[in-house]
């Protein structure tokens, strides 16, 4: 079967290409009304809240903030820095607009596997109701493997057809 999937970017596919997963919310910081003090980027609410890894190791990351309480935002370098210290071969890294990235630190079969039993899965743009599964493509002659690779008809995007 010929799988037909379109990239925002070349960030995108290489994660994909990776066996990596991509979270579906941006962690960017809201603009604050005039006069407010800034929101740093970052996530509200995590504290606490669970993201479970099927692969590449069977893992779970717990957050927490400081102090202790959901009222605070936790940073992108703090929520990079809790996953990569409670998992194994996981890295952590962000798209231009603060989508959270998740790969392997040496990419395998295995890929990147998010079980939709997390807590913290809606925060950071997870399924809740299906795992979250990178699955590595390689140029072979058995599937899963690429068939082409071409510009789309946006800046920037790329259309990826595989064999699964």
């Amino acid at each position: 079967m010929l799988v037909v999937r379109l990239f925002s970017n070349i960030t995108e596919l290489n994660v994909f290409l990776q066996a990596g997963v991509i979270g579906g919310r941006s962690l960017q910081s809201a603009i604050n009304p005039v006069g407010q003090a800034p929101v740093r980027d970052g996530l509200y609410r995590l504290h606490g809240r669970t993201l479970i890894f099927n692969a590449p190791a069977s893992e779970t990351v717990t957050f927490a903030a400081t102090p202790a309480t959901e009222q605070v935002t936790m940073s992108l370098q703090e929520i990079k820095t809790q996953i990569e210290a409670q998992t194994t071969g996981v890295l952590v890294r962000w798209t231009r607009n603060r989508r959270l990235i998740l790969i392997e630190s040496t990419p395998s079969a295995a890929g990147v596997a998010i079980d939709e039993l997390g807590t913290a899965n809606p925060l950071l743009g997870f399924d809740t109701s299906g795992d979250t599964i990178g699955t590595l493509i390689l140029a072979a002659t058995t599937a899963p493997f690429i068939v082409s690779l071409n510009h789309g008809s946006f800046s920037d995007s790329l259309i990826l057809v595989t064999e699964e």
